[in-house]
């Protein structure tokens, strides 16, 4: 970070203007909130050089841009979503200008300026849309001239990232090692070190499965990472995944890995054209086993394959999806990275044996030509190699493939649409936007008879029927059945975005606890009260699964709907249970995961949250497990409302679930804990073809222990659960001392000490209890207690939401302007009106205890807590989430055992 700003501004050059927006973009909050679509999944990074958290718009493009500035040592410090500026460039018709916010503002030792990270796809697209915007240079640099002209201006620099510059290898890798690569505690024996390097010595290039399947002691996949983390075994970071165990190779010093992957050699280009990809689209190619199949349609279920049979196949798209990560489903189509991905693969795809026969004769010439200089064992004319050669170069230049470039030039076409003019296509274009995407419906040979008109006012030869449809049917499906059926009907016609390639992003990670999807749903179940019988509703369950195993790691059951309390709840049952935190956490866009209590907890363990979109399809891990807990668990309860959801009027008071519920929370959530935590733990999953913990503890054995990562103090844990106000910190009342947290005044004997008077202190509160509070006095936390602690006590949040409420709703209706005084909601709670509003709450709170009771082990929250520093994040919607600094400096100098991701930076 930079510590001495003036000076650093000095030492740079950088005008008034240049250190005025610089300052602007270090103190400021960013620009504007990321948002996940259908396209992108957004989220936060923890940064670890920062000690904030650091918004990406694509987990894949962006993410992997904070990934490189957080291992680049020239990086000093950099923001993301900076203060937009103003752009000016030429459009079509007229001259454009717009502000333009880039993904993030990056000062390096050696370069200040902006970036902006894109797909290589899209900027392709952009570049065809408008190249005064976006082009690529004679050196393949993209380019943005308007966003440079105002960088240099101020005599920075502006550069837009590709995401044909990642390493998706390298950093699937980074990812793996990352709890190795940032933890200074963690130390391997100097006797496993020589256990582990002298095994490898034996075996130069021995793979990372044999070497943790050797049955020596000091040989575990924890020692082994941490020696590969820190370079005292080497590897292939950059062309091989850790996750591949049987081909990731292992060296035991730099010379004999780079002696060893000398002889190797890289890839050819014939060799990269013979890389199988997989697309998942309709009409794509597949191979299974010896089979070759092709996707005729797909959905957020299932996928169909037609075969050469005949006959159509049909998979479940889980199980479509570890065929893949298995090997057994491969790619038929045949892919090479170059500018023009669609104009190669036209080309390719018209090939036939002969003519690729012919290609790959003149590659291997002009490759060994243009090795060896001598074309005379080859018998061809000097005249006809300087052809090939000429052509393989310009193959080069066009595709980045010479190979290409020797393609006859007959197939050499990419397009094998007809030829029509400008003014066919823009009025083709103009009259089916018009007239057939819209919800009336017209035919396509009705649509096509008013073009025929259309063309025949404007003196335009109209295109054939047949050209017309081919160019209808080219148009996006999903858009064509929005604008006709709705988007009920277009939903299931939806773009998957999910990354297939695995070097990419491996879909449901690579590890237990790497990636944890946590959401809510209502369980169709009616409970009663557990001491009157009284019918208290149908209750609430939060899950979180591990993408990797299937294992569903925590739930929480509460009668209240989905809230920041049940995020936090299910969290404290996942580390009591495994006492650590997954490393991302994939939520959907609801308000109570945006949560500045939720925020905080994940940036001060170091957890990434991804934001999905809210549809069911892109939550299938979890999704799913909801139809399963239904179907096999709570439809055989007494109680549950199936009946009530086909039709309402034929349920007779003999079947109706509010007559016949007999369950309480208290049981069906021990119930369910024996479901949850054993019998569906235990089960054969399809998709896996092995039972949740059998995958979740193979795949612990392979990927490591982790233990640094672990969190050893439950209680501080929970404390660090608990909301705090908005500020965060409360002031210690001189009079009366006391401390007021939400209109609540909260007391103990040790804030009557003289030196606590005035003094603004961090504060939580219990939302289970609001008659508790905790103060942060003297490096421990102080348990406080309301005024009226025999009223309150044992109330929830909740609870005295409903008694404020309903106050404010009484003043409203006669008149009267004011807050709601404590002594008020005191008053109102003890006469008959109030209890009678909150008696289902009340209950719900007490049935809701025995669950609280079970995550907790029923301890008061903070009562074992003392001299232990507490870290605090301020954070507000939209604002960047911030370290205390002196605390974590506490923390580090106490060097306190346990704290496991709680380690924040320097």
């Amino acid at each position: 970070m930079i510590t001495h700003f003036k000076q650093w501004c000095a030492q740079n050059n950088l005008s008034s203007d240049a250190i005025e927006i610089i300052q602007e973009i270090r103190n400021g909050e960013p620009s504007r909130n990321v948002e996940s679509g259908k396209k992108n999944v957004a989220g936060f990074y923890p940064s670890r050089k920062m000690g904030v958290t650091i918004q990406f718009e694509s987990h894949t493009v962006e993410l992997a841009g904070i990934y490189e500035k957080e291992l680049d040592d020239n990086v000093i410090e950099y923001y993301d979503q900076p203060v937009s500026f103003e752009i000016k460039y030429k459009g079509k018709r007229r001259q454009l200008t717009h502000k333009y916010t880039p993904d993030f503002f990056v000062i390096k030792k050696d370069w200040i300026g902006w970036e902006e990270w894109k797909m290589e796809k899209e900027l392709i697209e952009l570049e065809q849309k408008n190249p005064e915007r976006y082009y690529k240079d004679e050196n393949n640099i993209w380019r943005c001239p308007p966003a440079e002209t105002y960088a240099e201006n101020l005599g920075m620099s502006f550069r837009v990232r590709s995401s044909s510059e990642i390493i998706w290898e390298r950093l699937n890798n980074i990812r793996f090692l990352e709890d190795y690569l940032y933890d200074r505690n963690f130390k391997v024996q100097e006797k496993a070190k020589e256990v582990i390097i002298g095994e490898i010595k034996k075996k130069p290039g021995i793979s990372l499965y044999d070497l943790i399947m050797t049955p020596l002691e000091f040989i575990t996949s924890d020692n082994v990472y941490y020696l590969i983390a820190t370079q005292e075994i080497y590897s292939d970071l950059e062309n091989c995944l850790i996750t591949d165990y049987k081909k990731f190779l292992l060296y035991a010093d730099d010379l004999t890995f780079t002696a060893f992957t000398s002889v190797k050699g890289s890839i050819t280009r014939e060799e990269m054209l013979e890389m199988e990809t997989l697309e998942l689209y309709e009409g794509s190619s597949i191979k299974w086993g010896s089979n070759i199949y092709e996707i005729i349609n797909s959905d957020e279920e299932e996928v169909w394959l037609m075969g050469q049979s005949g006959n159509p196949k049909k998979l479940k798209v889980e199980v479509f999806y570890e065929l893949v990560e298995r090997g057994d489903i491969k790619g038929n189509s045949k892919k090479h990275l170059t500018l023009n991905e669609q104009e190669i693969r036209d080309i390719v795809n018209g090939l036939n044996e002969k003519e690729m026969k012919e290609t790959l004769d003149k590659f291997k010439v002009v490759s060994d030509y243009l090795i060896t200089k001598d074309y005379s064992k080859y018998k061809v004319s000097d005249r006809t190699l300087r052809d090939w050669k000429q052509k393989y170069e310009d193959g080069e230049m066009k595709y980045n493939s010479g190979f290409l470039g020797l393609v006859p030039q007959t197939k050499n076409k990419g397009n094998r649409l007809p030829k029509i003019t400008e003014a066919q296509k823009e009025l083709m274009e103009k009259v089916i936007t018009k007239h057939y995407e819209n919800s009336i419906r017209k035919n396509k040979l009705s649509v096509h008879k008013i073009y025929k008109g259309e063309c025949k006012k404007k003196s335009i030869n109209p295109v054939s029927y047949k050209t017309f449809c081919k160019y209808i049917n080219m148009r996006p499906r999903y858009n064509l059945i929005l604008a006709r059926e709705g988007k009920r009907a277009a939903y299931q016609f939806e773009e998957f975005y999910w990354e297939l390639d695995l070097k990419k992003t491996p879909r449901h990670g690579t590890r237990p606890f790497e990636i944890v999807h946590i959401d809510h749903t209502e369980l169709d179940i009616q409970l009663v009260c557990s001491e009157t019988g009284k019918n208290l509703g149908k209750p609430w369950v939060t899950f979180a699964v591990d993408a990797f195993s299937r294992r569903i790691l925590a739930f929480y059951l509460t009668f209240d709907e989905p809230s920041y309390r049940s995020n936090m709840m299910v969290l404290r049952e996942m580390v009591r249970r495994f006492k650590r935190m997954p490393s991302i956490i994939v939520v959907d866009g609801g308000t109570d995961f945006k949560s500045i209590y939720f925020d905080t907890l994940l940036a001060i363990n170091k957890v990434i949250k991804k934001l999905r979109d809210g549809k069911p399809r892109f939550g299938t891990v979890i999704e799913r497990l909801f139809g399963t807990i239904h179907t096999n668990f709570i439809y055989n309860f007494l109680g549950n409302t199936q009946s009530t959801k086909k039709n309402i009027r034929l349920v007779t008071p003999q079947v109706n679930p509010q007559k016949n519920a007999v369950w309480t929370l208290e049981l069906l959530n021990e119930a369910m804990k024996e479901y949850v935590y054993e019998i569906y733990d235990k089960t054969h999953h399809t998709t896996l073809n092995s039972s949740p913990r059998e995958v979740y503890v193979q795949g612990l054995k392979m990927t490591g222990l982790r233990k640094q990562t672990f969190i050893t103090d439950f209680e501080l844990f929970k404390m660090l659960t608990l909301p705090s106000p908005k500020k965060g910190t409360a002031k210690i009342q001189k009079r009366g001392c006391f401390i007021q947290i939400n209109t609540f005044r909260y007391w103990n004997d040790i804030l009557r000490n003289p030196k606590y008077a005035e003094k603004n202190v961090k504060v939580r509160y219990d939302p289970f209890d609001i008659s508790v509070a905790y103060a942060y006095l003297d490096n421990q936390w102080v348990k406080m207690h309301s005024d009226y602690k025999e009223v309150f006590r044992g109330m929830s949040e909740k609870e005295r939401k409903l008694v404020s409420s309903e106050l404010k709703r009484r003043n409203k209706l006669n008149g009267i302007n004011k807050d709601i005084t404590l002594d008020e909601q005191v008053e109102f709670m003890e006469s008959n009106e109030g209890k009678e509003l909150t008696e289902l709450q009340r209950r719900r709170d007490r049935a809701s205890k025995a669950v609280l009771q079970a995550i907790d082990g029923y301890k008061e929250v903070g009562e074992e807590i003392s001299k232990i520093s507490n870290q605090e994040v301020k954070n507000t919607e939209g604002k960047r989430t911030s370290i205390d600094k002196d605390i974590l400096k506490d923390i580090m100098n106490q060097k306190l055992e346990g704290f496991g991701r709680f380690n924040y930076g320097e």
